[in-house]
């Protein structure tokens, strides 16, 4: 892969996420937007409250990089947060689910992406 290329995110792992955002808490809740539904390289995370994205996660092979739009309006340069072996790792970081909901995202993967698949 060239340098600067990003990795492709597993489909678990977007699922995982997309799970996560409907129901992390937050006035207005968490939105995530792919780059592409099929070959996820960039996921862009509008915060609760936000009109633009201002975290943004790519896969450089198999660590997960997190950044963080700096200013406000979109024109602030993105900077490196923190890097997470896992997408799962990455959003839990930006906003922590409690050990129920945990659970319950848990048990919505087993049906959406079930063992068999690689979820797990």
């Amino acid at each position: 892969m060239p340098p600067g290329a990003a990795s492709v995110f597993h489909q678990a792992e977007i699922l995982f996420a997309l799970e996560w955002a409907s129901v992390a808490p937050g006035l207005g809740g968490w939105n995530l937007l792919l780059d592409d539904e099929r070959a996820t390289r960039l996921i862009s995370v509008v915060p609760p409250g936000a009109e633009q994205p201002a975290f943004f996660l790519t896969r450089d092979g198999r660590d997960v990089r997190l950044a963080w739009r700096r200013g406000q309006g979109g024109g602030g340069a993105a900077v490196e947060v923190g890097s997470f072996k896992s997408l799962r790792d990455a959003v839990l970081a930006l906003c922590p689910l409690g050990e129920d909901v945990r659970r319950s995202v848990n048990q919505s993967m087993q049906v959406l992406y079930p063992r068999q698949h690689g979820f797990g």
